[in-house]
């Protein structure tokens, strides 16, 4: 098999590995920024083995450019759409910063 043949080139932010909802950026940044194993990846996630975890860190070696640049902007959509979380959080988030607000409040009193 080629390497492009584990990954799914779903859109200009999606990429993912093949046969599987689970992101490359996924593998990515438990490797890159967690320095976990291929086989830590695959403890965490696994519906994944462990030749489909190598061929994707074996992919981005091989385009490494490209997928840097990739993981680049996936990270800053995802902090781009965490701080539109902050400035307008679901009323289920209010509800549970409710709750651990009045649970700190009662451990408080309680000491």
């Amino acid at each position: 098999m080629r390497l492009e043949d584990y990954v799914d080139v779903m859109g200009p932010l999606t990429v993912r590995v093949a046969g599987h909802r689970i992101g490359i950026e996924t593998i990515l940044f438990a490797y890159l920024e967690e320095g976990l194993s291929a086989e830590e990846i695959v403890w965490r996630h696994p519906t994944l083995n462990r030749e489909e975890v190598h061929a994707v860190l074996a992919y981005y070696w091989h385009n490494k450019a490209e997928v840097d640049d990739y993981l680049r902007r996936v990270r800053q959509l995802e902090d781009q759409q965490r701080a539109e979380q902050d400035r307008n959080p679901s009323p289920a988030m209010l509800r549970l910063q409710q709750l651990i607000s009045e649970r700190r409040e009662e451990y408080r009193t309680a000491l």
